[in-house]
């Protein structure tokens, strides 16, 4: 064994890969930040696990660490360790277990209680530890801190475009922009193969409507518990399809 912190009671028991990225157009195109996770199989292997107890999670790619609520991966990780069936719990960095500090430090609790170590690809942390508390604890700050900068440079990056009269927003239901108001200056842009549809004489397309629909699409107010939209279960990047052997309704239970 590798690390001091690892015993015998630890091995003896499961030792879970947590790997996901936030969206799927990450998982497809960052193939080194893909495949990274998943070469902590082996790290869990090298460090006194045999490969018949080593569990890859990964069935979290694609949803956003910023809450647990859809993460099925986490929540069934969560209850393992909770069971005291989990050794080790590891990741590529703190970020890709939780972007907030509550799911994080309940996490460390839980492991803690458990007597589960958490590691990563540089070193193996102990949460009864205090010094290793500590620094996890601090990992998983920066990881929430880092979520919010990056929303803050987005945020100012709009008001950037705004003081150049750039920013678009939509237009309240019944508007449509001057230089889109005509069916004739509605391009479609579709698939080859793919038909265009059928539109009323009446009732043109346009871009706004399709502006409109795009929001509607993603917009959570649309939900009875506010925290769903269309796009939680349809995923664009997969043609529309489910992202989840399971649909979550707007009550949260399994449709």
């Amino acid at each position: 064994m590798t690390s001091t912190k690892i015993h015998s009671t630890h091995c003896e028991r499961t030792a879970l890969v947590y790997v996901r990225q936030s969206t799927w157009l990450q998982v497809l195109e960052n193939r080194e930040s893909t495949e990274r996770p998943y070469n902590l199989r082996e790290r869990a292997i090298e460090l006194g696990w045999p490969a018949s107890r080593v569990e890859v999670i990964d069935e979290d790619q694609g949803r956003s660490g910023s809450t647990a609520t859809f993460r099925t991966g986490f929540q069934r990780l969560a209850a393992e360790v909770g069971l005291g069936k989990v050794g080790i719990v590891l990741m590529l960095e703190a970020s890709r277990l939780a972007r907030n500090n509550s799911d994080w430090y309940r996490l460390i609790e839980i492991c803690g209680i458990s007597g589960t170590l958490i590691a990563d690809e540089s070193a193996v942390y102990n949460p009864r530890e205090p010094n290793d508390r500590l620094l996890l604890g601090v990992k998983g700050t920066l990881s929430e801190a880092e979520l919010f900068t990056l929303r803050t440079r987005l945020y100012e990056g709009r008001w950037n475009k705004a003081r150049k009269g750039l920013l678009r927003f939509l237009l309240p239901v019944g508007f449509v922009l001057a230089a889109t108001s005509f069916a004739g200056d509605f391009r479609w842009q579709l698939p080859n193969g793919i038909p265009e549809p059928a539109v009323p004489p009446d009732n043109p397309m346009n871009e706004a409507k399709v502006e409109l629909g795009r929001h509607l699409f993603y917009d959570v107010r649309m939900s009875v518990n506010r925290k769903q939209s269309c796009g939680s279960c349809h995923r664009q990047e997969l043609a529309g399809q489910f992202s989840a052997q399971f649909s979550l309704d707007s009550m949260e239970s399994v449709s």
